[in-house]
């Protein structure tokens, strides 16, 4: 009677143990895909590679306890991002590719959310993406990318689902190596395909072959409200920004951008672009369209626009016959666009 009861025991703490197991097995991943970490023990110098490396495994939120100062931690490789991960600077932390490495690389089907940190120095000689390289799904939100350089989208580039960028800052970042496929474009940001929406931002001084701050491809949507482009130069075409896919621009300004070609301030081609409430001024290019070179596709100006553009000093104005009756009336010499294509260029009557 008590050897039945032994093994009656036995095969109960046998099944229990296997259950126990099933469980964590269960719950493991689960815990591994949410897990995060805190880069540093209250001082700057526990702050390292090492230490940022060992918290974005797994995923999830990863935060910064390097102390009460501005602290930088230069990577020596890139962080590829395979899991949802948040990575938030508290406004103290740079992240630098020491001018030899990106510093995040997005994989297809993750997302990376980072905030309230700088990310600087990022470089790649043959591949785009100087800071990061975005294949899933990318959100940045006050942070600042300076002296970035890539084959292309010297700060960003994106061939993901979306990209988000809101009250952000690009300074003095750049394309050029001259690589193969789709070199020196998009001296801050290069978007292939999917979303982009850039809300609240500031572009200055960034500098690439074409798109000297965005350079929007084909299949990209980019849509950007209350920003601002200021100073940004290409050296070929859109000073500030070249779309050949769908934009649409809003509340913002494009001033003091040049093109060593055409479109100082804006060229659009292929794809449907519209510019509403977005004035340009004070662009400039060497040879035509100081403000907006308008090649293909369709471009449409809302009238509440046409006084601002019409401060643009610039020259030489195709089918003006067309925009005479217009809003935009042909009064002087510094008008706005060069046009290609008559029919692909709509301005609303009031």
């Amino acid at each position: 009677m008590i050897h039945c009861l032994l093994r009656q025991a036995r095969l109960v703490l046998a099944t229990s143990v296997l259950v126990l197991a099933f469980v964590i097995l269960l719950v493991l991943p689960a815990a591994l895909a949410t897990a995060a970490g805190t880069v540093g023990t209250g001082t700057a110098e526990s702050c390292t590679e090492a230490a940022f490396t060992t918290a974005l495994w797994g995923g999830g939120l990863v935060m910064f306890n390097c102390g009460a100062s501005p602290v930088t931690i230069t990577v020596t490789s890139q962080k590829s991002i395979a899991l949802d991960t948040t990575v938030d600077g508290g406004s103290l932390v740079t992240l630098s590719g020491g001018g030899t490495t990106r510093v995040f690389d997005v994989q297809s089907g993750a997302g990376l959310m980072v905030s309230n940190l700088t990310l600087r120095n990022g470089h790649m000689d043959t591949e785009r993406g100087g800071s990061i390289r975005n294949s899933g799904t990318l959100s940045v939100s006050n942070v600042i990318f300076n002296h970035n350089n890539a084959n292309g989208g010297g700060a960003i580039d994106s061939t993901g689902t979306s990209l988000s960028v809101m009250d952000s800052t690009f300074t003095d970042n750049s394309a050029g190596s001259g690589y193969l496929s789709f070199p020196d474009e998009g001296g801050a940001i290069a978007i292939h395909q999917g979303s982009a929406t850039v809300i609240s931002s500031t572009f200055s001084t960034n500098t690439a072959l074409i798109g000297g701050a965005i350079r929007n491809f084909r299949d990209g949507r980019l849509t950007v409200t209350n920003s601002t482009f200021s100073n940004n130069s290409a050296s070929n075409d859109g000073g500030a920004i070249r779309t050949d896919g769908t934009m649409a621009v809003t509340n913002s300004t494009i001033t003091g951008n040049y093109s060593g070609n055409v479109g100082g301030g804006v060229t659009t081609a292929t794809g449907d672009s519209q510019l509403d409430n977005t004035a340009l001024q004070s662009n400039s290019a060497k040879e035509t369209g100081g403000g907006l070179n308008h090649e293909g596709g369709t471009l449409t100006i809302p009238a509440v626009v046409s006084s601002a553009i019409l401060r643009q000093t610039t020259l030489v104005v195709a089918f003006a016959t067309m925009l005479a009756r217009s809003p935009l009336a042909i009064a002087r010499s510094d008008a706005i666009v060069r046009a290609r294509t008559a029919a692909a260029f709509t301005i609303p009557l009031p």
